[in-house]
């Protein structure tokens, strides 16, 4: 909804937080290295600095042209990580059971927990877009599968798609994805992986084996929607509002037909599936390609 390495690709302009640190304010040599290890794996360019709560998590907010998004990292592995969904609530991500840490933040926004257990750090980097939360694989003798308990808003569910991504959507309302996941190993050379949807969890294997240079780094990422069905919905509305676009065709016609009943927001769900190569019915398909011939819809509402 998890880059928790499982992660919807949007882009928003944001203006971020206050840079601030946990309340360890001096990362250890462990933490530094294991943020190291993420950023050379996925930059920092994207990252919201987090400021600490009362309460002990950080918390990153982001300024939207829709409002204010925020990702909250918790205070240990035990905690659960929450990110702004598409229907202005949570999505809740668990980090995987592999031992406790408290978080650190480090120089740069990332958050780590290191030293979850012998061979595994965490880390959870809040973005832009979303939020990242990341497995740190330190060696052979690490779990090659990690369980992200998933937190949905009532009624939403988790349905991974071909291209290995993870949409995470409520009725017929897109909220949010999953990345379809990545593995780097100390080379930068790609680990196969991938996603399954298990008893209400996100689960990541990563198939490292004998020839794999570690550190490897995995990452979850999620990303929410909201500004892509905003812009794309604003823009299939001033076509649901008029009887037919001057000059449409009769495919055009039909397509308008057909989508004024489901109104501007769903339609710009099953064009964002469309465009993103995620399954949409036959009638659906082709009143999309009607539509993305518009040229106001094919402008907000291509990738």
């Amino acid at each position: 909804m998890a880059s928790v390495a499982a992660a919807a690709v949007f882009t928003t302009t944001a203006a971020h937080a206050a840079p601030a640190r946990s309340a360890d304010s001096k990362p250890t040599t462990a933490a530094a290295q294991a943020a190291a290890v993420v950023e050379k794996a996925t930059g920092t360019a994207d990252i919201v600095p987090a400021a600490t709560t009362p309460e002990g998590s950080l918390r990153a907010v982001v300024a939207t042209e829709r409002g204010v998004n925020t990702v909250t990292a918790p205070a240990t592995t035990r905690g659960v990580v929450e990110a702004s969904a598409g229907d202005g609530g949570t999505v809740g991500i668990g980090l995987p059971d592999v031992g406790t840490g408290s978080a650190t933040a480090t120089g740069n926004g990332t958050i780590v927990y290191p030293g979850a257990d012998s061979a595994t750090d965490l880390a959870v980097q809040p973005t832009v877009n979303g939020v990242r939360s990341l497995v740190v694989i330190n060696n052979a003798s690490a779990a090659k599968e990690y369980r992200f308990d998933l937190h949905l808003p009532a009624g939403a569910v988790a349905e991974k798609q071909e291209d290995g991504s993870v949409t995470v959507s409520k009725g017929e309302e897109l909220l949010g994805t999953f990345d379809a996941p990545w593995a780097k190993d100390a080379r930068g050379e790609a680990v196969p992986t991938s996603y399954r949807v298990e008893g209400g969890a996100l689960v990541q294997t990563v198939g490292f084996d004998k020839d794999t240079a570690f550190p490897v780094v995995a990452d979850p990422s999620w990303w929410d929607q909201t500004k892509f069905i905003a812009k794309c919905s604003a823009a299939v509305a001033g076509v649901l509002l008029t009887f037919v676009p001057a000059g449409s065709s009769i495919k055009v016609a039909r397509a308008v037909a057909l989508f004024k009943k489901y109104g501007a927001k769903k339609t710009a769900t099953i064009i964002w599936r469309f465009v993103n190569g995620k399954r949409v019915g036959s009638k659906e398909r082709e009143a999309v390609k009607a539509f993305i011939g518009i040229t106001a819809i094919s402008n907000a509402c291509q990738k």
